[in-house]
């Protein structure tokens, strides 16, 4: 599956899940720069590094990216639910270290993971202004 079909995935999933896209997006590059094969040091699998531990999927599972999406997004629903940290999209930081270890964080903002959510999103958000501003100009033209 191609980054954009990934990105698009994602956006549709995070939207009917009541997530906002921008933060499923900025969590799938984050994680995985929106790699399904990417695996991490604790055997973490694909574009949401979903530990096979905490999931009822297998590794070949959510190697899929429709599955590692909807779980990606229930993991995503869950911190979002379940977080003590819900001013400016810190609950995020559960996600990352689950909401049990995210809710004993004193101070999520501080948190590297955070820190390094909210530059990405930045830096997304402005992507897709300049992609919006580019697709109106074209379908202007035509």
């Amino acid at each position: 599956m191609t980054t954009a079909l990934l990105m698009q995935l994602i956006t549709v999933t995070a939207l009917i899940e009541g997530i906002p896209p921008e933060t499923a997006l900025a969590i799938a590059k984050l994680e995985s720069n929106y790699s399904m094969a990417a695996t991490g040091l604790a055997g973490e699998v694909g574009a949401f590094q979903i530990l096979p531990s905490s999931s009822t999927f297998t590794v070949k599972q959510l190697r899929d990216p429709l599955i590692n999406v909807k779980e990606g997004m229930r993991i995503l629903k869950l911190a979002k639910d379940k977080c003590k940290h819900q001013e400016d999209n810190t609950w995020t930081v559960c996600f990352n270290a689950g909401v049990t270890g995210g809710s004993r964080i004193k101070h999520p903002r501080l948190f590297p993971y955070y820190k390094k959510y909210v530059q990405t999103k930045e830096q997304l958000k402005s992507k897709i202004r300049t992609i919006s501003k580019k697709k109106m100009v074209a379908y202007v033209k035509n």
